[in-house]
């Protein structure tokens, strides 16, 4: 295989860095894509089939009920993002108060 020489120089570098020789980062990049392009194309699968064949209004409608959290769920998330309102100076998103809503209302 041959690389150009600033494609060398950065993978000698990572390589350098992971404490791999360069063979071994290759065939971990190489299996990393191939395993993206396997997600890129199970997705693009299921999009299509969505597209196809439409989800009809009223499908996921008995499931409406569980998509909102229990009370005591709610009351515990709440009490955790008091206590935790900000880690590593990152602010944590705050808990929903009303219930989520359906899917249907998401489109």
């Amino acid at each position: 295989m041959i690389l150009d020489p600033g494609l060398l120089r950065a993978t000698d570098l990572v390589a350098r860095r992971m404490n791999l020789n360069r063979s071994a980062l290759i065939r971990s990049a190489l299996r990393e894509h191939l395993r993206m392009l396997k997600i890129r194309e199970l997705e693009d699968r299921d999009r299509n089939g969505y597209q196809a064949i439409p989800q009809k209004a009223d499908e996921l409608s008995g499931w409406e009920s569980e998509a909102i959290w229990p009370q005591g769920v709610q009351n515990l998330a709440e009490s955790i993002h008091r206590r935790f309102a900000t880690i590593g100076g990152v602010e944590l998103p705050r808990v929903p108060r009303k219930p989520m809503r359906p899917i249907t209302e998401l489109r």
